[in-house]
């Protein structure tokens, strides 16, 4: 889930602001459907999206607006990793959900990863960016 966290500077705390370092805790989010899913909260906060299919598929990413609900200690400009990953055959592509945009490289090949970073660009959506 995404926090902003506690860190120390010259000995006085403050909240974590983008520089202030990476922090993480991943546990992969599992899903062996064969079939398009959306990738919501609970997959995103994760910061693992596994998808486990034989055919190409497409995944929708989550409304921003819910995903904005969720995290509500994510300001403007702030962000997440995800990693998207395909270990089966099929390969995945990832489309914009309402309130979303998804740039940069968006299809993940099968047996492969993707990293995306996830943003909020406004007071109503996300970025979803392949790289």
């Amino acid at each position: 889930m995404y926090t902003r966290p506690m860190v120390f500077t010259g000995g006085m705390p403050k909240l974590a602001m983008s520089g202030d370092g990476w922090l993480s805790m991943a546990k992969p989010y599992r899903v062996n459907t064969d079939s398009n899913q959306i990738i919501g909260v609970a997959g995103l906060a994760s910061g693992v999206w596994s998808r486990g299919m034989a055919n190409p598929r497409t995944d929708t990413t989550a409304d921003g607006a819910t995903i904005i609900a969720a995290f509500p200690n994510m300001g403007i400009g702030d962000g997440m990793w995800l990693l998207v990953s395909c270990p089966a055959a099929g390969t995945l592509t990832l489309a914009a959900g309402a309130n979303s945009t998804v740039t940069g490289t968006l299809t993940v090949p099968a047996g492969g990863n993707r990293w995306f970073f996830v943003s909020r660009t406004s007071a109503t959506n996300i970025d979803w960016s392949g790289v």
